[in-house]
């Protein structure tokens, strides 16, 4: 977005949320997507903006760079009582070959049932947002010329010890990578 001076990230996001409220007024959520990092499998998107209409408590969803399992096992995913949100997959899944012969394109199994798991970790890592509430909470930073993650953490953890979660959920598997391998699986390169 240009600026007549540098913005950083935080005045850059609130000058992006500006502009689309001004001339998109009826936006209800945001991807909220760094240029380094690439998405490692296909995301309910549907299903997802579905979850979010129905749970007014779901505001912020991330995707995971790690698995998954690391966070509950480290037991990084509880923030006060907010609950554990179940919702439908839209996806579907192709159902197993049936006998030789037989054209099985159509037929589908039952769309399984995910989870977003409550987190009390904030990260500017890829995420999606309800748009109203994220553009009240960036500018309530007050000063944007900053990363927004390290006020936004320290409100989530206020936030999850007196049980006033933030509404921070995290996608159920691993679903981003950086493009250099940073924290996660190298990249394949070619020579």
């Amino acid at each position: 977005i240009p600026a007549a001076r540098h913005n950083h990230v935080g005045g850059s996001v609130m000058k992006a949320m500006n502009l689309i409220s001004a001339h998109y007024p009826s936006v209800k959520w945001m991807y909220y997507l760094q240029h380094d990092y690439y998405f490692t499998t296909d995301i309910d998107h549907t299903a997802l903006v579905d979850v979010m209409e129905r749970h007014a408590e779901v505001n912020h969803v991330r995707f995971p760079m790690r698995p998954i399992g690391r966070f509950r096992l480290a037991g990084a995913l509880a923030c006060g009582d907010a609950p554990v949100v179940e919702y439908n997959s839209t996806l579907g899944e192709p159902a197993a070959k049936a006998e030789e012969g037989v054209d099985n394109n159509e037929t589908t199994v039952a769309a399984p049932i995910l989870k977003l798991w409550p987190t009390p970790d904030y990260s500017d890592n890829n995420h999606l947002v309800r748009f109203e509430w994220y553009k009240r909470t960036i500018a309530a930073l007050l000063f944007l010329e900053r990363f927004p993650e390290n006020p936004l953490q320290i409100w989530a953890n206020k936030g999850c010890a007196k049980n006033q979660p933030m509404g921070l959920y995290l996608y159920h598997e691993q679903s981003i990578m950086h493009l250099d391998g940073k924290n996660g699986a190298s990249v394949p390169t070619t020579v």
